[in-house]
């Protein structure tokens, strides 16, 4: 009966409604063995005239690790879009833990406010090992006393030792590379964000990739692009964090005004919808938007910032 039991999934269910948006949370099983996975699903349902900011697989699981991150296609029902965000995650320690909430944020027709509806904590149970395998533990057979070859040794330990001295070198020629210095030269000066950046979106505007309806490609990059020059630029953990968790840090640096500010929430969360929820934009939302990047540099970088506190 025991192994019946773990062998049926177990699904445990939050959910929770508010104005046109409700989410549920589902997982396959409430206990598990350390370094089993187990599937974490998100259920979202919202009004088509909403505007939905989907999770990403940057979420924050607590003490799990996200091993694998899947969209199904967006169902649409009498004015209702279903759609569901699996995680495969798993993780080394053992004991009582919790999958925290996760904050999903929309957005009102004519309302530009964001507002946030989270799933609610989930309980998982992590074992050592299943019961059904602690009662096959066997006693340890002794040990066996084999001949020891002294040539062998002395020729792995020579072939780690050459191994690791590669390592190191290739290691040591990459840093320097990307520092733009030579092995016998020295550095050259670091070029500016905005100049990498403004290169990188004149490439991508004359890749046609909107041309070919290419939609996900193009607005990886751009996004991509940004959150560089964002990173680089101002300091902040732009790559690694997600859209909200961005936009907190670009508040608290004053140089940034909030008409920037705007356009760089626009930018990204429209990114995000093309790249996760698999949203086709208007022409309008997309043929512009490069020229909307470009402005956002042109206004933040370096030297503008100087001449317009002279």
């Amino acid at each position: 009966m025991k192994r019946i039991a773990l062998i049926l999934a177990t699904v445990l269910t939050a959910s929770a409604l508010y104005s046109g948006v409700s989410v549920s949370t589902e997982v396959s099983r409430s206990e598990i063995t350390i370094g089993d996975t187990l599937t974490y699903v998100v259920h979202i349902e919202y009004d088509t005239t909403l505007s939905v900011e989907s999770p990403s697989a940057g979420e924050n699981l607590g003490q799990f690790e996200i091993r694998d991150f899947n969209i199904s296609e967006p169902e649409t029902l009498n004015d209702k879009v279903k759609q569901n965000f699996s995680y495969i995650i798993s993780t080394f320690d053992i004991g009582e833990f919790e999958i925290p909430p996760i904050g999903v944020l929309y957005k009102s027709p004519g309302d530009t406010t964001l507002k946030a509806i989270m799933t609610q904590p989930v309980k998982i149970t992590v074992n050592r090992i299943s019961p059904e395998d602690a009662t096959e533990i066997r006693d340890v057979k002794g040990p066996e006393n084999l001949p020891f070859d002294y040539r062998k040794v002395i020729t792995i330990s020579a072939i780690i030792i050459v191994v690791l001295l590669a390592i190191a070198f290739i290691i040591y020629y990459i840093k320097r590379k990307k520092k733009g210095i030579s092995l016998l030269g020295f550095a050259a000066p670091p070029r500016p964000p905005d100049e990498i950046a403004l290169e990188r979106l004149l490439s991508l505007d004359e890749s046609g990739l909107l041309e070919k309806r290419e939609y996900k490609r193009f607005f990886t990059q751009l996004s991509d692009i940004l959150r560089e020059y964002l990173e680089a630029r101002f300091e902040v953990s732009a790559l690694e964090s997600t859209t909200s968790e961005l936009l907190q840090q670009l508040d608290n640096i004053e140089e940034i005004g909030r008409d920037v500010i705007d356009s760089i929430t626009q930018i990204l969360q429209l990114s995000d919808l093309v790249k996760f929820a698999k949203y086709i934009p208007l022409d309008d939302e997309s043929f512009g938007v490069v020229d909307d990047v470009r402005s956002i540099i042109e206004q933040t970088r370096k030297e503008e910032i100087i001449n317009a506190t002279a």
